[in-house]
């Protein structure tokens, strides 16, 4: 699903109100009547007003998915990945010498080991 809620999914089974005649059609609806019904509605489903005003939105501009905010898709994730991966690589890497450089010092400094 990556990250993708499906607004209309949420609106039509969750609120069956907004597809009721009284909600028919949002443009008749005064501002405060619309943001009391969104706070009933949001309390009613326990999600944040914000959230839910943005799915109506979305669903009044015909957006069926509308994606979370700091979601990515799929392929960013598996890009990232294997940047990741490859930046683990190299400080594993790095750290292997630094140990054998300091095993290779701490020995020298012992006396009677130096060849």
């Amino acid at each position: 699903m990556s990250g993708e809620i499906d607004s209309t999914v949420v609106l039509t089974n969750l609120l069956p109100d907004l597809h009721s005649s009284s909600f028919a059609n949002l443009t008749f609806w005064t501002k405060g009547d619309l943001i009391q019904f969104l706070d009933e509605a949001a309390k009613r489903i326990a999600i944040p007003m914000g959230t839910l005003a943005t799915w109506v939105k979305a669903a009044k501009l015909g957006n069926g998915a509308v994606t979370a905010p700091g979601s990515r898709t799929v392929p960013e994730l598996e890009a990232e990945v294997a940047r990741l991966r490859r930046e683990l690589a190299e400080t594993r890497m790095e750290r292997d010498i630094v140990k054998k450089a300091a095993a290779y010092f701490a020995q020298e400094s012992l006396p009677n080991t130096r060849s």
